[in-house]
């Protein structure tokens, strides 16, 4: 069986603002996660961000 260490997160542009995002990260961070903002894609006209959690 693998271990899960990390975990990839999608955003919306239409539900998460960049503040909001930003926030997100720093929450995640507190608690001992790394996290970074991996890469960002745009479908069907909208953002999306995807956010990397690992631990």
């Amino acid at each position: 069986m693998n271990k899960i260490d990390r975990l990839e997160v999608l955003l919306s542009s239409s539900e998460y603002t960049v503040q909001a995002v930003e926030v997100f990260v720093k929450e995640f961070q507190a608690k001992g996660f790394w996290v970074s903002l991996a890469r960002t894609f745009v479908r069907e006209g909208e953002k999306f961000w995807v956010v990397e959690v690992q631990w």
